[in-house]
């Protein structure tokens, strides 16, 4: 379960981010807007699985949009690389928590 959740996890959702992200700029290229609405896109997406999910998932998003803007910069890989590993920070606590209650 740890390794769905901090090794495999934060770089799928960081694969698909790009995309959605793309499909966003055509709305603002401001990176502050760019990156909460596709913290928004993807505190609704979280919530399908559980409403108040999304409320938890907002703020780490917006910051994971933020380091992809960032990071896109210097490279695609790059982007993927360190988002991928902020986002697999932010999920170990939650993960270790999960497996140490069941």
């Amino acid at each position: 379960m740890i390794v769905l959740i901090v090794v495999v996890g934060p770089p799928i959702e960081t694969l698909l981010m790009g995309p959605v992200l793309h499909i966003l700029s055509f709305v603002t290229k401001r990176s502050i807007p760019l990156a909460a609405m596709s913290a928004f896109v993807w505190a609704c997406l979280h919530s399908i699985a559980a409403p108040a999910w999304g409320l938890g998932v907002i703020w780490p998003f917006f910051v994971f949009s933020c380091s992809y803007l960032a990071w896109r910069r210097r490279g695609w890989w790059r982007a993927i690389f360190v988002t991928s590993c902020v986002h697999a920070f932010q999920n170990l606590l939650p993960a270790i928590a999960t497996v140490a209650t069941q």
